[in-house]
């Protein structure tokens, strides 16, 4: 078994893109004002969550059509997820996280991520291929001595 490791940079990208964003605020602050900044923050986030809510209820309607045809709605799946982690980005203040947000409201970015994504599974669930995973529980029951068992004995020897 492989164990990979992540590293810091998930740990660091949270307040390294915070700060970036307090940045942005300050120097759109500077040329549009403070009221107008809150504004244009406020603006894109309730304008962003119609968008998402919009796309989202149409692909929820393909979604629908397509489980009710038999086929595997995976793309329209895909495109739900992106679409809510375009809303989280959009409804979170913030110029950075709000470009984020409409990048993902693009179908065509939408698709290409989803490609990607799709294909990053592929190989994932490709490396298993061949191994059969069997969950269950087990005691060690010593040759001569009391059962490691479960409460109230011995277990039952296996029905043939």
């Amino acid at each position: 078994m492989r164990i990979t490791y992540v590293g810091a940079w998930p740990l660091l990208a949270v307040p390294a893109l915070g700060l970036l964003e307090i940045v942005v605020f300050i120097l759109v602050g500077r040329e549009l004002g403070v009221l107008a900044t809150i504004g244009l923050v406020a603006l894109t986030a309730v304008v962003g969550l119609m968008l998402v809510a919009a796309q989202g209820l149409h692909h929820l309607n393909r979604l629908q059509s397509t489980l009710a045809a038999g086929e595997p709605p995976v793309a329209d799946m895909i495109h739900g997820l992106l679409l809510l982690i375009a809303g989280f980005l959009l409804f979170i203040p913030g110029f950075i996280t709000d470009m984020g947000g409409v990048l993902l409201l693009l179908p065509p970015v939408r698709t290409a991520i989803g490609r990607a994504l799709l294909q990053y599974w592929r190989r994932k669930t490709q490396a298993c291929d061949g191994v059969t995973i069997i969950e269950g529980e087990f005691y060690e029951r010593p040759p001569d001595g009391p059962s490691d068992g479960p409460p109230g004995g011995n277990l039952p020897p296996p029905a043939r």
